[in-house]
């Protein structure tokens, strides 16, 4: 499995923007995608990507970059953080 993206998350307490690592979640892209009626191949090209790449995405086998996440998000009309975990720079446990 690759590692998470870093990608940025949130405003911190300075008014600055906070990095947080984001992994996706493929159980949850997949759950909406056959809820909203989507067929793999059909979801995939829509999204950008093929469907050997979706389905690795929804299996957790590869992780993807940050900007394909928020393709995915953009798609199924979901916030990222529906599709994505957290995960804790230190330790690289899911928040």
């Amino acid at each position: 499995m690759s590692l998470p993206q870093t990608v940025i998350t949130a405003a911190d307490a300075s008014g600055g923007l906070a990095r947080g690592r984001l992994r996706q979640n493929g159980a949850a892209i997949r759950s909406l995608r056959e809820k909203d009626g989507w067929h793999q191949p059909d979801f995939a090209r829509e999204v950008g990507v093929t469907q050997a790449a979706l389905s690795n995405i929804e299996r957790e086998k590869r992780g993807t970059r940050p900007a394909t996440i928020y393709r995915i998000a953009r798609v199924l009309r979901v916030p990222v953080a529906a599709i994505t975990r957290e995960y804790d720079e230190r330790d690289r446990s899911a928040v």
